[in-house]
């Protein structure tokens, strides 16, 4: 089956706890967040309410360039995670949003939204810089990633 997801979120990080995992067989890009699947013991990239356990925001890729073609590397079957820090997500939807709002995982694992159920992270109060700031589709939103201790079942 061919990959319809493309490498479009470069993570911006100011700091990190990273962890090197087990990945699947499915591509995940650099800035892809990243669930832990426990009954094949590897990473995914996220989807909402998948049943999975969110882990945090992959740093590295399974997916090399090659000659100008964007190719799975079989050789790179482990990729680091970061589990706590600032990074900058793809807003999924329009919102005005506050500091400290909690956001989910959105449509895909680069994308966030800003209503769900099991927060995986809080809106950078730096980046709102007020009481609020309106975003849009599209746009990027700087939040503090947060992974409980023991896994968090999306």
């Amino acid at each position: 089956m061919a990959e319809t997801r493309s490498k479009r979120n470069a993570v911006k990080i100011e700091g990190w706890r990273l962890s090197r995992v087990n990945s699947g067989a499915e591509d995940i890009y650099q800035g892809d967040m990243v669930m832990w699947a426990v009954l094949l013991g590897k990473a995914q990239p996220a989807v909402a309410a998948s049943g999975a356990s969110f882990i945090g925001v992959s740093d590295t890729s399974t997916v090399v360039p090659s000659l100008g073609v964007l190719t799975s590397d079989q050789q790179l079957s482990r990729i680091n995670v970061i589990q706590s820090g600032l990074v900058e997500m793809i807003a999924g939807e329009g919102a005005t949003i506050k500091p400290f709002d909690p956001v989910y995982i959105g449509a895909d694992a680069q994308t966030i939204a800003f209503s769900g159920s099991n927060a995986i992270g809080y809106v950078d109060p730096g980046f709102v810089g007020g009481a609020s700031k309106a975003v849009s589709l599209g746009d990027f939103v700087r939040i503090w990633i947060t992974v409980q201790a023991g896994y968090k079942s999306l």
